[in-house]
């Protein structure tokens, strides 16, 4: 079993990990996209586009 994770009764699995915000643009600009529009009205879901015309 990886380190941090236990079995709590046979029923629930948990495990520590780590996570960090993203900086989207840069991630967008790094695929050579731009961010586009919202999908969701909670906004977890966005759309983009390719940074290319045509």
């Amino acid at each position: 079993m990886p380190e941090g994770a236990r079995i709590d009764r046979g029923r629930q699995w948990h495990q520590e990990f780590t996570c960090r915000r993203l900086a989207v643009d840069d991630l967008l600009t790094s695929a050579d996209l731009t961010f586009d529009s919202w999908l969701s009205a909670d906004r977890t879901w966005f759309a983009a586009r390719s940074r290319r015309v045509g």
